[in-house]
């Protein structure tokens, strides 16, 4: 009898293997001419995020929709802070299968889900919520894009920090992001 319970702890063992994964979520900023911050919410830090599946980076890009590609997500700004879940659910590696060659979504609309801006695809694969209105107030939307939604809910890359910080993803050092681009 005790070798069954083995072979049952085993075979339970190996399921929970298989289920989870590593995620890791990338947050980029940007800089303008001249040096300064572009911010998408006043005193905001991040201008894009992009999700981990495993071989590549995946994001929703203004140009081209949600694709996988390193190298586009490297020029849309500069790398500031990786965060990883070490046994994360692999459901959402699945959710980002589905959702590639989808448009990016202009209107920033959350209850959408044939299109997808950046925040919104990391957001949605990881089961974040909206919690806060979108007000488009910093000066780089009033300068780019018209007739945005006003208090929609919606995520700008800052407010994902601390919703995955709460799922147990924590920042890892840069000196391990070599192998990631």
């Amino acid at each position: 009898m005790p070798w069954m319970l083995i072979v049952l702890i085993a075979s339970h063992f190996v399921f929970i293997q298989e289920a989870s994964s590593q995620a890791m979520v990338a947050f980029f900023e940007k800089f303008d001419e001249q040096g300064s911050r572009i911010e998408l919410e006043p005193g905001g830090r991040f201008f894009h995020v992009a999700i981990w599946n495993g071989t590549a980076w995946v994001h929703a890009h203004p140009s081209y929709g949600v694709i996988e590609s390193s190298e586009k997500v490297a020029s849309i700004g500069e790398l500031a802070v990786i965060l990883r879940h070490d046994s994360y659910s692999s459901d959402h590696l699945n959710k980002l299968k589905r959702w590639l060659n989808r448009p990016y979504d202009h209107q920033f609309d959350w209850s959408r889900s044939d299109c997808f801006y950046c925040s919104e695809l990391v957001a949605k694969a990881l089961g974040v919520e909206p919690h806060l209105e979108m007000g488009f107030r910093a000066s780089h939307w009033q300068e780019s894009l018209v007739n945005l939604p006003r208090g929609e809910l919606g995520l700008s890359p800052d407010d994902l920090i601390e919703p995955l910080i709460e799922q147990g993803f924590y920042e890892i050092p840069r000196c391990q992001w070599t192998h990631l681009f």
